[in-house]
């Protein structure tokens, strides 16, 4: 179901806040450790208080145990300027669409997260949720999926992250998503999951990490869009692959399309970053 509700927070920024996140994505940057701005990927912080509101809300989640079958599908994210510590910022959520599926309910919600000081939008941000349904699919309402085969383009980097035993817990308090999938094993097996899952925002954070360290020469500010699909769960001690690929330069922006792999299995994937 629709709201036409919106859900905000205002939240000033502070240095340990930025630096607890940089930690818990496994960020070396010099520049996130001094506090003189916060990693691109810090947005979720600011987002993540008034999305959960958002879809905790009774108008929009309806029951309150379909909570437990929410999964993260899709976030954009889009930067017109850097998230700094010192700053007071206010994220605004609305619903944009709502659409049912066979296989569930997808809820797609519009973010702008917006400087107090200077009233000009920071981040905008579309991020869409799923639920799955309560039943199974029957046999003829799932799509067949197609063949996870290696791209075929020569990557221009290809980056690793090895899962630590703690990252959902540390992930969980550096930016503010408790959903007990993460952080309860019991609670994500009753979900259906094989155990406690990594935030597919935090495998977007490894992803930002790279980008950031290979293409834009360290600095944060360069990167302007980063989009992506989340597609299958990571687990605790598993090892993500980072591969990205060139797309196009047109008018100093530079596009690249990447994708996050965990063995043969596709974990991110129909990833674009914007870099100016």
């Amino acid at each position: 179901m629709k709201s036409n509700k919106t859900w905000s927070q205002t939240h000033a920024v502070t240095k340990q806040e930025t630096v607890a996140y940089a930690r818990a994505t496994n960020e070396k940057n010099a520049r996130y450790e001094q506090g003189s701005v916060a990693p691109p990927m810090f947005a979720v912080f600011l987002e993540m208080p008034p999305l959960m509101a958002a879809v905790k809300d009774p108008e929009v989640i309806g029951d309150p145990k379909r909570f437990l079958r929410l999964l993260h599908g899709e976030h954009d994210l889009r930067w017109h300027g850097p998230l700094v510590p010192g700053a007071t910022y206010e994220t605004i959520v609305r619903v944009q669409k709502t659409e049912t599926k066979g296989s569930g309910e997808v809820i797609t919600l519009g973010l702008d997260t917006i400087d107090q000081a200077s009233k000009k939008r920071v981040v905008e941000t579309v991020s869409t949720m799923f639920i799955r349904s309560e039943k199974p699919a029957e046999p003829g309402e799932k799509k067949p999926e197609s063949a996870e085969k290696p791209a075929e383009r020569q990557p221009i980097f290809v980056a690793h992250e090895t899962v630590a035993a703690d990252q959902a817990l540390r992930y969980a308090d550096a930016s503010g998503d408790h959903n007990p999938i993460h952080k309860d094993p019991e609670v994500a097996k009753k979900a259906g999951l094989p155990g406690t899952i990594l935030h597919g925002l935090c495998s977007l954070a490894f992803c930002q990490k790279a980008i950031v360290d290979q293409l834009c020469g360290g600095d944060p500010a360069k990167l302007k869009r980063l989009k992506v699909r989340f597609t299958k769960p990571v687990l605790m001690g598993q090892t993500i692959e980072i591969r990205a690929f060139d797309l196009e330069t047109n008018g100093g922006v530079r596009t690249i399309g990447y994708d996050a792999r965990v063995g043969s299995s596709v974990v991110l994937k129909d990833g674009v970053a914007e870099i100016a």
